[in-house]
């Protein structure tokens, strides 16, 4: 059977949506585009890949702003997370995919969540979907 063939024959209500949801990975943080997204790599499958990830559970100052006091903001946060996890190792937990495709993660440094780090230190407020607080 060709791969056209079978592709035809496949019944979608048999076949699963792919997933990481659950997964724990040991991870390179290679990116940090602000305080709440962060581009990791590792392995999955015996093959390196890379993923934009999301940090769940927290909400941080947009660096896309025409708001100058919100972007200084947003500066500060992304150089405290660069400091923090750039080029390091990290534990990933996956939790699923968001609206823009992101991995959805909870994010552990030297076992101290990530996100905690983030709000303790005054970086962005918790948040879990729904209606954003403004900064």
């Amino acid at each position: 059977m060709t791969e056209i063939e079978e592709l035809l024959s496949l019944d979608c209500k048999n076949i699963n949506k792919f997933t990481l949801e659950g997964l724990i990975k040991t991870a390179k943080v290679v990116k940090v585009y602000d305080g709440d997204t962060i581009t990791v790599i590792f392995k999955h499958k015996d093959e390196y890949n890379k993923w934009n990830c999301r940090i769940y559970g927290i909400d941080t100052p947009e660096i896309r702003t025409k708001n100058p006091e919100e972007k200084k903001a947003a500066i500060l946060a992304r150089d405290f997370l660069k400091d923090l996890i750039l080029e390091k190792i990290v534990q990933i937990e996956c939790l699923g995919f968001d609206k823009y495709g992101r991995l959805l993660t909870n994010v552990f440094y030297d076992d101290k969540n990530v996100m905690k780090t983030m709000i303790e230190n005054k970086f962005g407020k918790l948040y879990f979907g729904g209606t954003k607080e403004s900064f």
